[in-house]
Order: C-alpha cells, then structure tokens, then sequence
C-alpha cells in the first residue's frame, strides 16, 4: 500500500477507509489533480471483477474536488465550509471497473462558483501511465460555511 500523502488530511475531512485518493499532483484554487493506484486493499475493490467498480469513480472526482476548497481555507482564502454533493451531470465512464495495478489519475477543473455557495467541477479520469480517459463528468456542490450549520 502506498504512503498516504498527509496533505490530503489536511485538505480534506475523509479519513481511511473513506479517505480514497493516495497523493496530490497539484492544487490551486481552481484546480486540482490526484493519484489512486489500485490495489487488492483498496475500498471498494472486488475480487470477482478484478478491481474497483468504475462509479466508484464519481467518489474519487468528489474528493479530488473537495481538495481545492481545503487548500483554499488552509491559505485564508476561505472560511471553513462543510461541502455537500448535489448531484453529477453526464458521467461517463469509459470502462466497467478500474482494474488491479491501475494507477489513475483524477483532475478536477474549472471552478465556477453560482452565487456564494454553489461550485460546479469539471472533472475526468485518465490512466495515469497512458493518459487514457477512463471516465468524465460535472460536479456540483453545495458549500454551507460551519457556523451556519446545527450538527
């Protein structure tokens, strides 16, 4: 299992099991791009289909997403927010299941904000050796601010 890259903690809430991305490539406020390799170990990994369902890969475009919002916050650009997924426009994957020994490569893109609390992504996943697209799609999320929520 590859080391886990601590920026992610950072940046993002999920934690292991649910935490699914390995490592940042790079950030900004817009964009973002991470590595999932592929591994018997990995959540949502099925041995009869030798590897991860390829819907899982919505997940992994979520969190690749959520990086740019806790880079932002980690820089002060941004009060803590707590993001909500609403829904994905035209997922489309390429392949029925990313298979074991896969490394893939996540980019969310694009950041176009509706108002103050509304963000869209575009998002794709290629294989990160060939460059391949495995999978494409929109994203939208709702970020609420902490203090405006009643946990």
């Amino acid at each position: 299992m590859a080391e886990l890259d601590e920026r992610l903690l950072r940046w993002l809430p999920h934690r292991p099991p649910m935490l699914l991305l390995d490592r940042v490539l790079e950030i900004s406020a817009e964009t973002a791009t991470a590595i999932v390799s592929i591994t018997a170990e990995s959540p949502f990994y099925l041995a009869s289909l030798g590897g991860v369902p390829s819907c899982i890969g919505l997940e992994y475009m979520g969190q690749t997403a959520a990086l740019c919002d806790g880079w932002q916050r980690e820089q002060g650009m941004v009060e803590p927010t707590i993001g909500f997924f609403l829904g994905c426009r035209s997922f489309t994957a390429h392949t029925d299941h990313f298979a074991l020994g896969d490394s893939l490569k996540i980019r969310a893109w694009g950041a176009t904000f509706v108002g103050n609390h509304l963000v869209n992504f575009s998002c794709a996943i290629y294989g990160a050796s060939n460059g391949s697209e495995l999978a494409t799609g929109s994203l939208s999320a709702l970020l609420k601010p902490v203090e405006e929520l009643s946990l």
